[in-house]
């Protein structure tokens, strides 16, 4: 499992190395909701375009691939994200 501190870790120097974003924010929530854009994150990376951001809402989500894209991907302040299966990004 990737715990909070790893994700936010690896998303600041991924937001770091890749400038800052500029694109569209896509809002993840497992529980849905209103204002919820994605129930998973690989559905987010999926529809995301170089820039945009990912903001992670509370909850444990399935394991995700980020290949050849520049996102940004945070959890929301507070949150308690984890995420099952571990996550992967290639082809920067």
């Amino acid at each position: 499992m990737l715990q909070l501190a790893l994700f936010r870790c690896a998303a600041a120097l991924f937001t770091i190395a890749t400038g800052y974003a500029q694109g569209n924010v896509w809002v993840v929530n497992i529980s849905g909701g209103p204002g919820t854009d994605f129930l998973q994150i690989q559905g987010a990376v999926n529809a995301s375009v170089d820039g945009d951001t990912l903001l992670i809402k509370s909850g444990t989500y399935s394991a995700f691939q980020i290949i050849g894209k520049s996102l940004s991907v945070v959890a929301e302040l507070g949150a308690s994200v984890t995420v099952t299966g571990g996550a992967s990004v290639r082809g920067l």
